[in-house]
Parts: C-alpha cells; structure tokens; sequence
C-alpha cells in the first residue's frame, strides 16, 4: 500500500508522514504473527489418536509374518510367493513396542506398511539381501541376522502347530 492508495488518510486530509511506513510494517507483521497462530492451531492433534495403536501392532503382526514367511522361502531357495501363507491374525500379548510418543511417529510407521503394501516382494529381498551380507559382514549385521533368523524360525513353529 503506498500512500498515494490510502484512502483512509486522504478522507480526513491528512498528509503522509515518516510514520506511516512503520505503521505498514507493524501491519504486516500483526497478520504474519496471525498467520503463524493459525498454522499452530491446524497443527493440533486430535487427543484420542492413541486409539490407533492396537490397529497399528495388528498390521505389524501381519506384515512381520509374512516377510519372515518370503524370507524363509527365499532361504531354502524357492521363488516368493505369500498367496496362500497361513498366517496367525490376532498378535501375541507379547508382540510389539510400546506406543510411539507422537502421533507423527505412528504415522511414520502407517507410512512404513503402506509402502509394505506397495512392494511386498521388493522389501523382502531386499531383508534377505541384507541377511546374506550379515552372515559375512560386521558384529552388529549378524546380531541383526540372527534377530531376523529367530523371527523366521518363530512364524515356522507358529504356523506348524
């Protein structure tokens, strides 16, 4: 708004001063700092979305079963195929982690099983990629070989019974 445009001012005839830019400053930043309290309220979470952490643990308990299924297929060198997989649908009790602190990390992990969804058996050959090169790499691969082997002898037993 440049003097000439204010008309409010030129109603009363009043002339321009040195403070009228300030007062134009001051203006834009009173609606910045509203435009930066209403980002703030949009970003308010809804209190009870917490009420999604038992829908979370089951599409985990889902997801892990299958990948350990692909990676025991892909173990005794059979091509994947997770068409007819006998899972177990409900978790054990023991199953899962405590609930993610945010909401931002629980939907971290929604993100993380549609991408499952998306590209199952891309995911699993990459794990079992990730197990070969363990079983010659570092302490911490194999450490991390050796969970993932335990999870796959689990849902072996699991699904035996």
């Amino acid at each position: 708004m440049t003097v000439a445009e204010n008309h409010d001012a030129s109603d009363i005839g009043e002339r321009p001063t040195w403070a009228w830019p300030v007062q134009a400053v001051v203006a834009w930043l009173a609606r910045l700092f509203t435009y930066i309290a209403n980002f703030k309220r949009a970003r308010c979470l809804k209190p009870d979305w917490r009420d999604s952490w038992q829908d979370l643990r089951e599409c985990e308990w889902l997801r892990d079963q299958l990948i350990a299924q692909g990676l025991a297929q892909l173990h005794s060198n059979q091509p994947v195929h997770l068409d007819d997989t006998k899972i177990q649908l409900e978790p054990p009790a023991t199953y899962g982690g405590p609930c993610p602190r945010t909401p931002f990390d629980m939907n971290r992990c929604f993100l993380a099983i549609a991408q499952w969804a998306a590209y199952p058996e891309a995911i699993i050959r990459e794990r079992h990629k990730r197990i070969v090169r363990a079983a010659h790499g570092s302490t911490y691969a194999r450490s991390a070989a050796t969970h993932e082997a335990v999870r796959v002898a689990t849902i072996k037993n699991a699904t035996a019974r």
